[in-house]
């Protein structure tokens, strides 16, 4: 079940067959929504031009009346163009700063429109510790040999500056620091990307962009400076970063650099995978497709260095309203068995009722309307970083610049579904 609140829900068919007959046929084929707007809270570029298809108007004039048939019907209630989206709903902002609950990785003082955000603090600063990552570029990553143990680090940058000409050198080159994992980990579904390349776009695939990826990679100590907190259960906290600093951590996901995260029996059981390793596995044409996503995010943020920030909050509600018992009306709702979460829902919040692992299956071979989402915008998958699982009483709210929108990850138990 998925929400887009008006901010926008969307997803809803499968819940609304139930109680709504109209469409039902269609219920699974994608990503449906209804719109539910929210006083003051994001809401983005103003109404798009309408969409005009089998019946759906964005005016909402083919919408349902009482003349009309039962099997024209596209959408209930509210136009769409009546409801509410930002900036034209939006309160201003207040200043970015760093506080006891929000942790900022960028100089908020030398924010310029149209540059990149400065890291803060200047210098690498490191933290191996329960409440923080441990970054892959930590003094203390070691890595067993046989005479003792050497810096992990240095081998991933020796290991990834090296030249990649095909993908076997690739899956090699990430088995070098992950030598335990040398007998489990498969790279079926990586070769097959290659295999399915023609020449030019493999030689521009192992020449150019996976260097260019090692290298952002790389640059960690540089851009990744302040340790980034764990936002763990029953916490409530958030996480500023640059969308280059996420790029960084990104790459470092993609080449399965980040310690004590290929294993459930590590400190990090209760989180979400981020190392890209299960991504690489088994013949799932959905994992090609999803490789192709990934790489054409890190070709863009290799050529052209984004320049905007992103916010990941998590927050927890100590009591409930008394849902059951709550006489209390919707506002305006639309509700549609047409349309898609990233379209429609452009410029509202968009909140997605998700696995208590946030993402899913991104990493792995889930490829439903959570996973789609993560892969429309890859920054959301940096959250499985540092997000703890969610509990029924929580939420992860993510803010980015480049979605033009406030994501809500939220974990509900839905009593009048069941």
């Amino acid at each position: 079940m998925r929400l887009l609140v008006g901010l926008s829900v969307v997803g809803m068919s499968a819940c609304l067959s139930r109680f709504w007959p109209y469409g039902t046929e269609r219920s699974h084929a994608g990503k449906r929504g209804w719109f539910y707007p929210i006083k003051n809270v994001m809401c983005a570029q103003g109404p798009r031009q309408s969409r005009h298809r089998e019946g759906l108007s964005d005016s909402g004039s083919e919408g349902a009346s009482e003349d009309d048939d039962e099997g024209s019907t596209t959408w209930l209630g509210t136009p769409m163009s009546e409801l509410r989206r930002t900036p034209d709903c939006s309160a201003p902002l207040p200043p970015l700063r760093a506080l006891d609950n929000h942790t900022v990785a960028i100089r908020t003082d030398l924010l310029q429109a149209g540059r990149a955000p400065v890291p803060y603090p200047t210098r690498y600063r490191d933290a191996w510790d329960d409440v923080h990552v441990k970054m892959p570029c930590s003094d203390k990553n070691l890595f067993p040999v046989e005479d003792g143990v050497q810096s992990r680090w240095a081998l991933i940058e020796k290991t990834l500056s090296q030249t990649f000409r095909s993908s076997q050198d690739v899956q090699e080159a990430m088995l070098k620091y992950n030598a335990a994992q040398s007998k489990k980990w498969d790279f079926t579904a990586l070769h097959a990307y290659v295999k399915g390349l023609k020449s030019d776009e493999a030689q521009e695939l192992l020449g150019e962009l996976l260097p260019d990826m090692a290298r952002l990679a790389l640059s960690a100590q540089q851009l990744v400076t302040q340790p980034v907190p764990l936002l763990k259960t029953g916490s409530s906290h958030s996480v500023t970063l640059s969308q280059q600093q996420v790029a960084c951590l990104l790459a470092n996901a993609f080449f399965c650099t980040f310690p004590r995260r290929n294993s459930r029996k590590s400190e990090y059981s209760n989180f979400p995978d981020i190392n890209f390793c299960r991504l690489f596995e088994g013949s799932s044409p959905k994992k090609v497709e999803k490789l192709k996503t990934l790489l054409w995010y890190f070709k863009q943020v290799t050529k052209n260095p984004p320049t905007g920030l992103v916010t990941f909050t998590r927050q927890s509600l100590d009591t409930f309203p008394e849902w059951e018992s709550s006489e209390k009306k919707l506002t305006r709702l639309h509700i549609t068995c047409e349309g898609t979460i990233e379209d429609q829902g452009h410029g509202m919040l968009q909140v997605d009722f998700a696995n208590r692992f946030v993402g899913g299956g991104v990493t792995a071979s889930g490829l439903v309307q959570e996973e789609i989402r993560f892969l429309i915008n890859p920054e959301l998958i940096v959250s499985r970083l540092f997000t703890e699982s969610l509990q029924p009483n929580e939420c992860l709210i993510i803010t980015g610049q480049s979605f033009i929108i406030t994501i809500l990850i939220i974990l509900i138990l839905i009593v009048f579904i069941r």
